[in-house]
């Protein structure tokens, strides 16, 4: 890949201001043929401008136009492009990074979300809420916007969405030029990612500010710009990573699969939602669709009460909307939860939100959730037994939970129940979780058998077919038993003697003194 990092001059002046803008659009008109990517530095729609109200009045005459031509020079060079503006919408001013493709078609937007105190106050722009990680020519792309150089944790949530490029538009003027680079090799290593920086020249006698660059995964510095002005090439293979050891004379794997295996957030973090580790000793109490026999099944209302009790683990189940859309529902319907009717399938998600999920316990105003929203209040504070009934047109059902689970940090506490069909989607397009295999209710196949095929580490059994000779099978080859479902304390202990290892339960306030005494 072929990328052009940009670095122009600060301007000092506002008739400097109008000829940096200039300049950064002559740099695309004249980039090197065969160019994939080029970046621009942050606040190129306003650079050297520094109270808000003439920034405001700038943009507002100016920033269209910038955009326009910016955008239509990268098509007419077929290269795409990466900049950084001052951006008003909805009456709301936010520092927005832009992605453009090749083609003119825009690929992500992102807001920054740790603003500099400047950009506080007096600014007063409004913090971006979420990070961005998208694809562009097979490669994974991320940002994190100058000052957010300065934080290890956020640059550890990036590393989650496996980039391969973390792109920093950059501002930085007062910065020591040479902890601007030692700074950025440390980022890379941590990440396993390049980082690449665009920012402005502060002038040939300067020690801070400047600096853009490139730096690779094992924290070369590739490219350093100093304080010189202009279009700054490099070509690389951003899928080249640091390989090292796992450990003194064992394989080399990539430094970044190295930390995720062995890092302990819960003992960093003593507060916020990482809180508990994943491996939970066994046995456990798997709360059935949260606390569902005391609270409506399958709500967020059901999980935390789940949680308050002492389950181990939450067990829901994901479905998909007429529109695509993945919620949290047992039933193929909802006439008997809701108080309405119909396919859940047949209903659209805004149909399905109206509804009042707590209906058939005379709950008022309880929504079906989404996945999202279960992982937003829960995440890694318990394990989640997620039951996928249906996948979707090519596994959509699959990517997006798997991407949700990575969004939150929560490859180890989360495993997929499903029967043959989805288990098979589940084992190819997202072998890194886990896996427990659902009772098939086929005579001549047995669920053991069925669940080493598709290298489950679980079984379900069902009460009704349970077996204490296919508990003892599964634990002679390895695989968690877990039990689905019981209800009465006093056949419990029975079912532990008996291998068991997760008891599936509407009741966890019953089943859990029992399970704790083991």
């Amino acid at each position: 890949m072929k990328i052009a990092i940009s670095q122009p001059k600060y301007p000092n002046s506002y008739m400097e201001t109008l000829s940096v803008m200039e300049d950064m659009i002559d740099y695309i008109k004249n980039c090197d043929a065969g160019t994939d990517l080029i970046i621009l530095p942050e606040y190129a729609n306003c650079p050297g401008m520094k109270e808000m109200d003439e920034m405001v009045s700038h943009c507002r005459e100016h920033s269209d136009d910038f955009v326009a031509s910016i955008t239509s020079a990268a098509k007419a060079k077929d290269v795409a492009l990466v900049f950084n503006i001052l951006n008003e919408e909805d009456g709301k001013w936010t520092n927005r990074s832009i992605f453009i493709d090749k083609d003119g078609t825009g690929l992500c937007k992102y807001d920054k979300t740790h603003l500099a105190w400047p950009e506080v106050y007096p600014m007063g722009l409004t913090p971006g809420k979420e990070l961005k990680t998208f694809d562009f020519m097979g490669i994974r792309i991320s940002f994190a916007v100058c000052f957010e150089l300065y934080f290890p944790d956020f640059f550890e949530t990036i590393s989650l969405g496996n980039p391969d490029i973390i792109i920093s538009p950059s501002y930085q003027r007062s910065e020591s030029s040479e902890v601007l680079l030692k700074q950025a090799m440390g980022r890379a290593l941590d990440s396993g990612a390049w980082v690449l920086r665009s920012s402005y020249s502060m002038g040939s006698d300067s020690k801070s500010g400047g600096t853009s660059y490139a730096v690779s995964p094992d924290g070369e510095i590739f490219l350093n710009a100093h304080q010189k002005t202009g279009v700054f090439y490099l070509e690389f293979n951003p899928k080249e990573k640091r390989m090292r050891p796992l450990a003194h004379g064992l394989e080399k794997i990539s430094s970044r699969e190295i930390i995720e295996k062995f890092r302990k957030p819960e003992l960093y973090r003593q507060t916020g939602p990482m809180t508990r580790p994943a491996n939970i000793a066994y046995p456990r109490v798997c709360a059935h669709r949260g606390a569902s026999g005391l609270v409506p099944e399958n709500t967020l209302p059901a999980f935390s009460t789940a949680l308050a009790l002492g389950a181990d683990e939450i067990e829901f189940d994901v479905r998909l909307t007429k529109d695509n859309k993945m919620i949290v529902c047992h039933d193929g319907t909802v006439d008997r939860v809701s108080n309405g009717t119909g396919n859940v399938s047949d209903l659209t998600f805004a149909e399905m939100r109206s509804l009042n999920a707590g209906h058939y316990m005379g709950w008022q105003n309880i929504v079906f959730p989404t996945p999202e929203e279960v992982f937003k209040l829960m995440c890694r504070q318990i394990a989640f037994n997620i039951h996928i009934y249906e996948t979707g047109t090519d596994g959509f059902v699959v990517d997006e939970l798997l991407s949700l689970i990575t969004k939150y940090d929560m490859m180890d506490h989360v495993y997929f129940a499903a029967q043959e069909k989805e288990m098979a989607l589940c084992l190819e397009k997202a072998p890194a979780i886990k896996r427990c295999m659902l009772e098939c209710f086929n005579k001549d196949r047995d669920i053991v058998d069925i669940a080493l095929q598709y290298k489950c580490h679980a079984v379900q059994h069902f009460y009704s077919v349970y077996s204490p000779d296919i508990v003892k099978k599964a634990g002679e080859n390895g695989l968690v038993s877990n039990l689905f479902f019981e209800d009465d304390p006093l056949k419990v202990q029975e079912r532990l003697d008996d291998g068991v290892d997760t008891i599936l339960t509407n009741y966890p306030d019953r089943i859990r003194p029992v399970v704790s005494s083991k």
